[in-house]
């Protein structure tokens, strides 16, 4: 029988493997999406260094507007179901492809947020020449590690998925065009 010890070093083993699973999982979807649109994660990268608040906005609007769609329909289909009607599954269909859309803009969008994120902390620590991966790694596990936090890290666990989604709809303002 393991004493206290070697269960608190397995807990701990299986914690850390779990941190690096989804770690390395969403570092490599990060570097997906910046490798498979790379036009588009340059103006998400533009858009997100020009217009922070813009950007944001537009992803928290997309955010609970897809929320409340999908809740909606969630709510017609249980309707359209107990009246023994036709159609809960046409609903059902629909819930599934909003979802799906949904999570898809994530996923390209989350690229360029870790890679903001990451550049972004790497220069508070000195680290200038960063490769995008490296930047993606190092937004990724500032990620992992905050959103773990009640209340203030899923506060900003929202905040960065509706940069992630926000980016992708919002136009980009050069640079030099913010400049007095």
């Amino acid at each position: 029988m393991p004493n206290q010890s070697e269960m608190n070093t397995n807990a701990l083993a299986g914690v850390l493997l779990f941190y690096g699973l989804l770690l390395l999982l969403t570092s490599a979807v990060g570097l997906l999406g910046v490798v498979l649109f790379p036009q588009r994660t340059s103006r998400h990268l533009q858009s997100l260094q020009s217009q922070l608040s813009k950007v944001f906005l537009y992803g928290i609007l997309l955010t609970v507007g897809a929320s409340l769609l999908t809740l909606l329909l969630g709510s017609l289909e249980k309707a359209i179901r107990s009246g023994g009607q036709q159609g809960a599954d046409v609903v059902g269909l629909l819930i599934a492809l909003l979802v799906l859309g949904f999570l898809g803009l994530v996923l390209v969008g989350y690229g360029a947020v870790a890679w903001h994120l990451g550049e972004r902390v790497g220069r508070a620590f000195g680290w200038y020449e960063l490769t995008p991966g490296a930047c993606i790694l190092l937004g990724s596990a500032v990620i992992w590690a905050v959103v773990w936090i009640p209340v203030f890290g899923w506060a900003l666990g929202v905040y960065w998925l509706s940069l992630a989604v926000g980016g992708l709809v919002a136009r980009p303002v050069p640079l030099e065009a913010n400049s007095p």
